[in-house]
């Protein structure tokens, strides 16, 4: 950024940035370019007046069925706390699809539609089941014990382990289902030794 702007001040912000310190350097020199992260949304002293989003795309491939939900969560407290009197959205390949006109409304009526047609929360619910055990044989034990389960319950059940941590064995297993079936399903897994349910996880 320097070299392309070498007459400009250039600042990055990350989590250990002075903010104070920095929203002053920013505001004494006219034409400075900012570069940072999502920790610029905390920065209520710095005006913008163009704000660029780069590389967001990104976050589609790794934030789960919540990523568009974290994108719009994050841009609307940047535009909030900068106040930029121009957007410029520049991904490469894979577009955000945001709709436009930029507003909650618009956006959670067509995130909403988005997660009904896939059967997602909160039309479905997701369960995140964690095995964590002493040895890879009573971990395979329990994780056999909870396939049975839910393929008793006439839902599939895919799973990821096992993973070895410090020792110990590590398998998670993904449910998704609704109504009083899926309740009970998933109370009758709470007793196993060893497990942990994490409901509607963030990153799936």
């Amino acid at each position: 950024m320097k070299e392309a702007f070498p007459d400009r001040s250039v600042f990055r912000v990350t989590g250990e940035t002075d903010r104070a310190r920095d929203i002053r350097l920013f505001e004494s020199g006219a034409g400075s370019v900012v570069v940072g992260t999502h920790v610029l949304s905390k920065l209520y002293g710095l005006r913008a007046d163009l704000l660029i989003l780069h590389g967001w795309e990104d976050l589609l491939r790794i934030g789960g069925y919540r990523a568009r939900e974290k994108i719009f969560q994050t841009l609307t407290n940047l535009v909030d706390a900068l106040r930029p009197q121009k957007l410029l959205l520049y991904t490469r390949g894979e577009p955000l699809a945001l709709p436009l006109p930029f507003t909650s409304r618009k956006f959670y009526d067509d995130e909403l539609a988005k997660r009904r047609d896939a059967e997602f929360p909160p039309y479905f619910r997701l369960a995140a089941v964690n095995v964590l055990k002493s040895s890879r044989q009573s971990g395979g034990e329990v994780v056999a014990a909870i396939e049975r389960l839910t393929r008793d319950a006439g839902l599939h059940c895919p799973m990821l382990g096992p993973i070895e941590l410090k020792g110990r064995y590590a398998f998670r297993v993904i449910l998704k289902g609704k109504g009083a079936a899926f309740s009970a399903l998933l109370s009758s897994l709470y007793g196993m030794p060893g497990v942990h349910i994490e409901p509607d996880p963030l990153n799936v």
